[in-house]
């Protein structure tokens, strides 16, 4: 009888284990280099085992998607939280603060590199687009200017500029930044 049957089924604890071997696999060989073979011997499971979870590698990279999401998604909520009152712009502030703390967060590379690669494929960018959209609609009523799109579209850019390591954004200015986002996302503009 081989460990596999002695052991004690835990099917969340095995799923979870997929999917960071999955992450780490796709930033050592980029989302095409993943294979399915490589992710189960890496987190020692048969090949069956991981189908039974992910039953191809499109599922497997649409978990691996929904997982980062998930995690803005609590990002998010924790800066929504902070913001009680129904204000303007307050999904967007939220959305800054939310994008902006990666990069004091001891996983960000993992959550950063995933993020980047997941917007050169046209069906990660798909769920991403999906996201979003609802995001947007769930806060139409406090975050429809055009002060509030600016700024998380500037959310996106200094987020994509802290990841490139782009040059010419000191922790000063840095902060600066996003106290003059902060404050612009409230403009009825």
């Amino acid at each position: 009888m081989t460990n596999a049957h002695k052991r004690r089924k835990q099917p969340d604890i095995v799923r979870h284990q997929l999917l960071d071997v999955a992450a780490r696999l796709c930033l050592k060989n980029g989302l095409h280099g993943l294979t399915l073979d490589a992710v189960a011997k890496e987190a020692g499971v048969s090949k069956g085992g991981l189908l039974h979870h992910f039953p191809s590698k499109q599922a497997l990279l649409d978990a691996l998607s929904q997982a980062c999401l998930d995690e803005l998604e609590g990002r998010l909520v924790e800066q929504l939280d902070k913001e009680k009152d129904i204000t303007r712009g307050r999904f967007a502030r939220a959305y800054l603060r939310a994008m902006m703390d990666s990069v004091n967060r001891p996983d960000r590379e993992c959550w950063d590199n995933l993020g980047s690669l997941f917007m050169s494929d046209a069906g990660m960018r798909a769920n991403w687009h999906t996201w979003l959209t609802r995001k947007l609609a769930e806060h139409k009523e406090t975050d429809d200017s055009i002060s509030s799109t600016i700024v998380r579209l500037a959310s996106d850019g200094l987020w994509m500029a802290n990841f490139a390591g782009s040059p010419g954004i000191s922790p000063a200015k840095r902060k600066l930044l996003i106290r003059r986002l902060t404050s612009m996302a409230g403009d009825d503009t």
